[in-house]
């Protein structure tokens, strides 16, 4: 008798539970179609789709949420589903209404469907989407190229790509898009760079970098911008710290040399061998920056001045002095370049600076302006100057384009 009372209750109990789930879906049926499209919107898509089997009435209801939220991620067996994922990605975007969008999320793996997931992104855009986040996984990609993209609107960009080793960033010449760049890649091997720093970058754990060029170019009036730009630069710096060879621009190097609190603090880069100072203006020695960044760069080994070499006009005299003089001047330094050589007072004073205290020094090159006056006279009687002790190398060649002392 018990025992038929028990299992009286458990059907009693079962039939009642789900009256009330009965009774709880009419009430949620029941709202209108604004409220239930609000609840869809809070949904992931993938969730949100599925609710289209609950009831008639619900079948369309998901196709005029104003947010996309598709990840990659919540499918299991991901490698396995992969076709399946694109078709449903495909048919969402297909299926839904033509109305703006509030809200797009993807989170997904790229592989040689690149033109696909770009064609969804672009879906987004035409549906004037007003927040997009975008987590693309590359795991096979070796190099990137992001060539005068426009960035306006987006907040940040994470590149992920594990097998990333060349990394070229163009900036846009015309808009001011002041985007985030974070960069974590440990195998990026080569980082190039060209623009105004109008965006902000964010690069970690750069441990395998060989090469870097910061190609930062423009003329920098405004205050405000120029100490923003600053900040960026030797954040950008920062992010490079462990690369062996360094082209800048005298851009780059002026915008650093501007802000003091920032020279003043600039990062140690033990791993540089190779410092060249690109196109631009002449580098000033006068402003003591200069021996301040090579101060950084314990174990250089070349140095290049591709635009030249000057003393500002206030210390073209000679109790001008290389303070501080850089440790690696003493055991490392081997080779120092300088194009578009006068001869003028000033960098004759530099140049006899540097023989006089980088100890190791094996070569000097001095690669003649296309202004430099007095012929092979002139050129030898600079030789003759520089060849006068006190010099550190005794064994250190002087370098002129038609001669070799």
């Amino acid at each position: 008798m018990d025992g038929r009372l028990s299992t009286y209750n458990l059907k009693r109990q079962k039939l009642h539970d789900e009256e009330n789930k009965n009774e709880s879906a009419d009430r949620i049926g029941n709202f209108p179609d604004e409220i239930l499209q609000h609840i869809l919107t809070l949904l992931p898509t993938r969730d949100a789709v599925r609710t289209s089997v609950l009831l008639k009435r619900w079948q369309y209801l998901w196709m005029s949420v104003t947010n996309i939220d598709i990840s990659e991620t919540d499918l299991p067996n991901m490698n396995e589903m992969r076709s399946l994922f694109l078709n449903f990605v495909e048919r969402v975007l297909v299926l839904r209404e033509s109305s703006d969008l509030r809200n797009f999320s993807l989170t997904c793996d790229v592989l040689t469907d690149v033109s696909q997931v770009s064609s969804w992104i672009y879906a987004a855009v035409r549906h004037h989407v007003r927040s997009m986040f975008l987590q693309l996984r590359f795991p096979a990609l070796e190099k990137l190229s992001l060539d005068e993209c426009g960035w306006w609107n987006v907040n940040a960009v994470n590149i992920a790509a594990p097998m990333l080793q060349t990394l070229t960033i163009s900036e846009d010449a015309i808009n001011h898009d002041n985007c985030r760049f974070f960069i974590v890649r440990k195998n990026l091997k080569y980082f190039y760079y060209v623009g105004q720093l109008k965006n902000d970058y964010y690069i970690y754990n750069s441990f395998s970098l060989a090469y870097a060029f910061i190609g930062l170019h423009g003329i920098l009036n405004e205050s405000g911008r120029l100490r923003e730009v600053a900040y960026r630069a030797d954040r950008l710096l920062r992010g490079l710290r462990y690369v062996k060879i360094l082209l800048l621009t005298s851009y780059a190097f002026d915008v650093l040399k501007d802000v003091k609190e920032l020279y003043a603090s600039l990062p140690i880069l033990y791993n540089l061998t190779c410092l060249k100072f690109g196109v631009g203006k002449a580098i000033d020695f006068g402003c003591g920056a200069v021996a301040k960044m090579l101060q950084n760069i314990p174990n250089l080994v070349s140095l290049i001045f591709t635009s030249g070499i000057c003393l500002s006009t206030h210390h073209e005299e000679e109790n001008w002095i290389l303070n501080p003089v850089p440790s690696c001047f003493a055991a490392h330094l081997k080779s120092i370049t300088i194009n578009k050589f006068r001869g003028r007072k000033g960098e004759l004073h530099v140049v006899k600076s540097l023989l006089e205290n980088a100890g190791v020094l094996e070569k000097m090159v001095l690669l003649c302006h296309h202004n430099f006056s007095g012929g092979s006279a002139r050129e030898m009687d600079v030789l003759r100057l520089l060849k006068m002790p006190p010099r550190a190398s005794m064994c250190c060649s002087i370098i002129f384009p038609h001669f070799l002392r």
